[in-house]
């Protein structure tokens, strides 16, 4: 729990906005893996890095 919290501190997510979004998941049914969605948005933020 302690990554999933460090790494989305990094997207200066607050924990409302990750309750939210988990909320708006569990509405849709939709099964909700962080870390697979914080691997996802770490390489994103990488690749927008490289692209500056």
């Amino acid at each position: 729990m302690a990554l999933v919290v460090s790494l989305f501190s990094d997207y200066l997510a607050t924990e409302k906005e990750i309750m939210t979004i988990e909320v708006k998941l569990d509405c849709l049914r939709i099964a909700y893996d962080p870390r697979k969605e914080l691997e996802k948005k770490l390489k994103r933020k990488k690749l927008r890095q490289l692209k500056n």
